[in-house]
């Protein structure tokens, strides 16, 4: 007997229970969706009395994309005044509410948008200007917060909140010089000491440089200016023309202080803050991750509105090529471009990085450059074989149905013969029975008719006639035989 499979014997019900048992395994182990972090930086400082402190509010979220954002900062408000907020270089590219802060109430809002997700660590979102105001010790923290992960579902992904802490003390052998320009202080010895700082007009307002007259008088021989661009220290010995020029600068409020010693070693000082509306340093925001040769590099970033971004890239291939290779494109209008690469790349390693240009022919800063992995296009080879194959197949297949149709037609062939051969027999047989019918009959028939006449035997005539009819059906059946035998062979 054939085997017969017994499905309902296969421990179905045992598997079912095992793969469960392994998913709940996998879902009591799986890591934490939460996995962003929201600080405050430079998260402690100390600094005077009438000092400019800048903190940036920034996001880490580097196992799991985020795109959306809220939160609010409370602060010192006895200690510190919050004067302007700057959304300059933020990853945020959509804002619902603008950003608001309150002095008196100590708090500032945001809430804000990637539209493309963002994963990284260190991602600026607002930049928060403050001026110590009083001495004591300063808080800068999250009374609440929120971070949702770019999964279309809205998760919660915040898993903490830093906070900052500063040191406030009153300012001690420094003389603030805040709102005059010419800042005097008497000296027993001397009569004045005056230092002055004045910011100088830019040519271009996009120019992220900004310029500052500095002059002094009774200024200790030798001494060096010491100056504090956001807090940042840079020492400055003036070449005699008395300009200082910063270092490129990114959008929004900046604040310098300069300090410098008198003939009495006393330490004179003068601050202000000043705006820059530079050009801002294009960021990347998403770009290819799986390109194989022959294909195309995709990148998509941000930067200012309606300017000139030159994107250079550097190719290395694996036997140590080079290339270099620069385009411009330009930004629309909300800040968004596109970099497709303008011919197909090669295996190895591209190196992508990007500046902003503006009308007037200011540069920015180069963005922070991105690898690509190029590799080989496997498919090519597939690709070789699967036309190899696309031409052999159907000639192969064809062949296969030629010889299909030849076999069902000589099956066709065979079977119509033993058909044939069956029905003539059966033919024959029936031939042969209504011929032994036929003469049983013509007896039957010529016994009646010799008795009907007294038990005469038959006339000559009548015999012979009798005799000649039974020669004819005997011929007749012959000559059937005959042809049905001769069919038989043609078939």
């Amino acid at each position: 007997m054939p085997r017969v499979l017994v499905l309902n014997k296969f421990p179905i019900k045992k598997i079912c229970n095992l793969f469960l048992a392994i998913i709940f395994i996998f879902a009591l182990f799986a890591p934490n969706a939460e996995a962003a972090k929201l600080d405050v930086v430079p998260t402690f400082g100390s600094v005077n009395v009438g000092d400019n402190i800048k903190i940036k509010v920034v996001l880490s979220s580097s196992d799991q994309s985020s795109n959306a954002v809220s939160g609010v900062v409370s602060f010192s408000s006895n200690l510190l005044t919050l004067n302007s907020v700057s959304k300059s270089d933020s990853i945020i590219s959509l804002w619902p509410v603008e950003p608001s802060y309150s002095n008196q109430t100590g708090t500032a809002n945001f809430e804000g948008v990637v539209l493309t997700g963002y994963k990284g660590s260190g991602g600026t979102i607002l930049t928060l200007y403050f001026k110590a105001k009083s001495a004591g010790n300063a808080t800068i923290s999250f009374s609440n917060a929120s971070v949702l992960a770019n999964d279309g579902q809205g998760t919660q992904i915040l898993s903490s909140t830093g906070e900052a802490r500063f040191e406030i003390s009153e300012l001690k052998g420094i003389v603030p010089v805040e709102t005059k320009v010419n800042n005097t202080v008497t000296s027993p010895e001397k009569v004045a000491s005056t230092l002055s700082l004045e910011e100088i007009k830019k040519k271009d307002e996009m120019d992220p440089r900004s310029r500052f007259l500095i002059t002094s008088t009774d200024k200790k021989p030798g001494a060096p200016y010491k100056i504090e661009i956001d807090n940042t220290p840079y020492v400055w010995n003036d070449s005699g023309n008395h300009i200082f020029e910063t270092i490129s600068l990114s959008k929004g409020i900046h604040s310098i202080k300069v300090y410098v010693e008198n003939t009495n070693s006393e330490v004179i000082s003068k601050s202000l803050t000043f705006s820059n509306i530079g050009i801002l340093t294009p960021n990347f925001t998403d770009y290819s991750s799986n390109v194989v040769e022959g294909g195309y590099i995709v990148a998509k970033g941000v930067a200012d509105p309606s300017t000139f971004i030159i994107i250079n890239s550097d190719f290395i291939s694996k036997n140590g090529d080079t290339k270099h290779e620069s385009e411009t494109i330009k930004s629309n209008e909300k800040g968004l471009f596109t970099y497709v690469s303008s011919s197909k790349v090669l295996a190895g390693i591209y190196t992508l990085d990007a500046s902003a240009r503006t009308s007037g022919g200011v540069d920015s800063d180069a963005s922070t450059p991105i690898k690509i992995s190029v590799g080989p296009n496997k498919m090519n080879i597939v690709g070789s074989i699967v036309n190899t194959f696309s031409l052999i197949i159907p000639a192969v297949a064809l062949l296969i149905l030629l010889i299909l149709i030849t076999i069902f037609g000589w099956y066709k062939i065979l079977h119509y013969k033993v058909n044939m051969k069956k029905r003539l027999m059966q033919t024959k047989a029936l031939v042969d029975k209504s011929f032994s019918i036929l003469e049983e009959d013509l007896d039957e028939e010529a016994k009646i008719l010799k008795k009907a006449r007294g038990m005469q035997s038959l006339s000559e005539d009548e015999k012979s006639f009798v005799n000649q009819f039974k020669k004819d059906i005997e011929s007749a059946e012959r000559t059937i035989d005959e042809d049905i035998k001769d069919s038989n062979k043609i078939i």
